[in-house]
């Protein structure tokens, strides 16, 4: 049996504690304004602005700290095909998979002797990430004796 193959989102610790400094400074800067504001209660458009900067960069804070999702996006097994990518969410079983249809960003499924497909769109991943998942699909067609025609 073969390893399994996972495509999972990357970001560089690096960049994201970067991301989560620089929306900690604007949140403390954007809070100072307007907290100084509230105090001598001028609410005037600095005020409003620094509350929407403030908001602004809270979410750029917890998007790159408590909201980030190490989820898989694709994982090929030799039992299964596991996607979870945005719009295009399905689970294919090797099994019940008779035929397959390879182009440059889509692999079709087709299942049931061919009376049902499913197409798995790679277009919203990054090109040196579609080649490897090729190669493990052409791999588990061979071993499998699925018919595998490239488009």
């Amino acid at each position: 049996m073969e390893e399994a193959l996972i495509i999972s989102p990357k970001t560089s610790t690096f960049k994201r504690y970067g991301r989560a400094f620089t929306g900690l400074y604007f949140l403390l800067f954007c809070g100072y304004l307007m907290f100084d504001k509230a105090a001598i209660e001028a609410y005037h458009l600095l005020f409003f602005v620094s509350l929407i900067g403030a908001f602004l960069a809270l979410a750029l804070f917890l998007s790159n700290t408590l909201w980030v999702s190490d989820k898989v996006l694709l994982k090929i097994d030799d039992v299964t095909v596991v996607s979870n990518i945005k719009g295009n969410k399905l689970k294919i079983e090797w099994v019940k998979v008779s035929k397959l249809s390879l182009s440059d960003f889509e692999i079709t499924f087709h299942t049931n002797g061919e009376q049902k497909s499913k197409a798995l769109d790679l277009s919203s991943l990054p090109y040196g990430e579609i080649e490897p998942i090729r190669e493990k699909v052409i791999s588990l067609c061979e071993y499998k004796n699925i018919v595998c025609e490239q488009v």
